[in-house]
C-alpha cells in the first residue's frame, strides 16, 4: 500500500513539474526582448537590425498576444524604420520601458527619404504602452512617430519629445485610443504638433498632456460623425 501511494505522488509531482514548465515555455514565448536579438542599448550603436529581426519573429508568432519588449535602463539608437504588418495575432503589445533616440545629427541619418521616423504600417490591435521616453531628438531639425493604417491601436503612457517635426501622425486609422501620453518639446521648437489625424476615424485622445512648440492649447474638444 505504502508503494502504491508513494508512486501516485511521484506521479502527481512529475505532471505538476512538467505543466509547471509547460506554463514558462509557453509565456516565455510570448515576450520578444530586443536585445535577444542582438541590441546593444548603449545610445551609440545602430539597433536598427535587432529591432527588425525582433519585430519579425514578434509579428510572425503564434500566440494570442506576442508582446515586444524595450528593457529598462538601456537607450536604443534607430534609424528610420517601419515595422510592417500585418501581424499572425490581431493583439499585439509594445513595451517601452527603455529609451529610444534618433540619430543625433542631419549627417548621421542613413535614409531621409522617409516621411517619418518610425512607423508601424498595416498592424491592427497594436498597443504601445510603458514608461520609457521617445527622443527624436529633433534640435537639428525640428514626424517622430507615424501610424498608418492600423486599426485598433492604442497608445498609453509613454513620453515622446523633441520631435523633428510632428510627435505623433496618425494616418488612415481606424478605433483608437490615445490617453496619458506626455509630448514635449521646447517653446521655440517650430511646428513641432503634438498629435495630428488625417484620414482617420474614431480616435480618442483624452488625459494626455501636450506642451509643444505650436498648437498645444486644445481642450475639452468633442468631434464626432463629421
Amino acid at each position: 500500500m505504502q508503494d502504491f501511494v508513494r508512486g501516485i505522488l511521484i506521479i502527481f509531482y512529475i505532471v505538476v513539474v512538467t505543466s509547471s514548465l509547460m506554463i514558462n515555455i509557453g509565456e516565455s514565448k510570448r515576450n520578444f526582448n530586443v536585445v535577444d536579438y542582438g541590441a546593444v542599448g548603449d545610445g551609440r550603436t545602430d539597433d536598427s537590425a535587432a529591432f527588425l529581426s525582433a519585430w519579425k519573429a514578434f509579428c510572425e508568432a503564434d500566440e494570442p498576444t506576442p508582446k515586444l519588449q524595450i528593457p529598462k535602463g538601456k537607450t536604443f539608437l534607430l534609424q528610420p524604420i517601419t515595422f510592417k504588418g500585418p501581424c499572425k495575432s490581431r493583439n499585439v503589445r509594445v513595451r517601452i520601458l527603455g529609451n529610444i533616440v534618433a540619430p543625433a545629427s542631419v549627417q548621421a541619418w542613413k535614409d531621409c527619404k522617409s516621411n517619418w521616423w518610425l512607423c508601424f504600417r498595416d498592424v491592427n490591435g497594436l498597443v504601445i504602452r510603458g514608461s520609457g521616453t521617445i527622443d527624436g531628438r529633433g534640435s537639428a531639425w525640428w514626424k517622430a512617430l507615424q501610424l498608418n493604417n492600423c486599426n485598433n491601436f492604442t497608445l498609453r503612457e509613454f513620453t515622446i519629445q523633441n520631435s523633428q517635426q510632428m510627435h505623433i501622425y496618425i494616418k488612415n486609422c481606424n478605433v483608437g485610443s490615445i490617453s496619458n501620453i506626455h509630448v514635449n518639446s521646447p517653446a521655440d521648437s517650430p511646428n513641432t504638433d503634438g498629435i495630428n489625424l488625417a484620414k482617420s476615424t474614431q480616435i480618442h485622445i483624452h488625459d494626455s498632456l501636450i506642451e509643444s512648440g505650436i498648437l498645444d492649447l486644445i481642450f475639452l474638444i468633442l468631434i464626432t460623425i463629421c
